[in-house]
């Protein structure tokens, strides 16, 4: 089965004309993304899936995604390893002053990062941009947890990192 997209007909668009990509059926769109790996892979996409705003980004802790899919933090953390190298989930951090203070899981729904994937730099402004058109048209796009920002930038130990 070829990788789900969304039809264009029912894809925002922001006042300038860009598209506002959708999350709605993102449980089935990752479930359909995900190419190789095992049950894990597929239930941490699923498992994102669900806890996406309207800017296809969430932030939960790997031990909640482990507690929703009755995992261990070794096969959550190689699923997201396996997603990311699938280009089904980027991920960026939050950064609270100099220490590192999480992950930020984009979903990849409808390849919208495609072409700023290998650039992480590039990758940020187009999620903090798209998180802004959200916004603007009052679409769901939770505000990051007070005192972080949002970087490109990855802790050093990160098992996140490819």
């Amino acid at each position: 089965m070829g990788k789900r997209t969304f039809d264009p007909d029912t894809t925002l668009l922001t006042e300038t004309g860009e598209r506002v990509p959708q999350r709605v059926s993102a449980v089935g769109w990752a479930r359909d993304a995900v190419g190789e790996g095992n049950i894990y892979t597929v239930a941490t996409a699923m498992a994102v899936a669900l806890r996406i705003d309207d800017s296809l980004v969430c932030w939960p802790r790997i031990a909640m995604l482990c507690k929703d899919i009755r995992a261990s933090d070794k096969s959550v953390r190689r699923a997201s390893l396996q997603l990311q190298e699938q280009h089904v989930i980027a991920v960026l951090y939050l950064w609270r002053g100099e220490e590192p203070s999480g992950c930020v899981w984009v979903m990849n729904i409808d390849g919208w990062l495609d072409d700023v994937w290998n650039d992480r730099t590039a990758l940020l402004r187009r999620v903090v941009a798209v998180r802004e058109h959200a916004r603007r048209l009052r679409m769901h796009a939770q505000p990051f947890p007070e005192g972080t920002e949002l970087s490109a930038r990855r802790p050093a130990n990160q098992h996140t990192g490819t």
